[in-house]
């Protein structure tokens, strides 16, 4: 009986060592300063993709300073973290940890370890807020014309992960089995 229940414990640590929730922090950003970045932050295989655009990027910023990069700050705040390069006003990379800010730099070199003092904007991510409704422009219909309503999207299943519910079936299963057998 002892063994049942460390196997027990074996299979339900697993299934939550292999189930993980991740909160996510998408939105859209917009970074000011001397130059003017937007953007957004969306959460996609286990990695969150940034893109945007910037206006305004000088290049060179300088004679040595002729690189800009995109870093973020962590979300508890204890480290700074390099993202990508910009190239031609265009941001595109990702990152596999939760943050709570992104900043630009101009740098010498393309692959710096630590931002430099030259930052050229700052800001900060604003979650969606889907609550909000989007209001769209009225629509008016020709004389002896009606407006049909397009029909409300539905729910894709498909796309939802199954993985936790196959583990949690599998799981009541073999505990299943072994509390039968045990009885005998």
């Amino acid at each position: 009986m002892k063994y049942i229940r460390y196997i027990v414990f074996i299979i339900l640590g697993l299934f939550i060592l292999t189930t993980s929730v991740v909160e996510a922090k998408e939105g859209r950003f917009s970074l000011t300063g001397s130059a003017s970045c937007e953007g957004i932050s969306i959460w996609d295989s286990s990695r969150y993709q940034i893109s945007g655009r910037c206006e305004n990027l000088a290049y060179p910023y300088s004679e040595q300073l002729d690189t800009y990069i995109l870093w973020v700050r962590l979300d508890d705040g204890s480290e700074i973290k390099r993202i990508d390069t910009i190239d031609r006003g265009i941001i595109d990379g990702s990152f596999n940890t939760r943050y709570n800010s992104l900043f630009i730099t101009a740098e010498e070199q393309s692959s710096p370890k630590t931002p430099s003092s030259f930052e050229i904007a700052r800001g900060s991510i604003e979650s969606f807020n889907f609550s909000e409704p989007i209001v769209l422009e009225k629509q008016t219909p020709a004389p002896g014309e009606t407006i049909k309503p397009s029909p409300s999207p539905k729910l894709n299943f498909s796309a939802i992960s199954k993985t936790p519910l196959i583990l949690l079936t599998l799981v009541f299963i073999v505990l299943g089995v072994i509390l039968f057998r045990s009885r005998k």
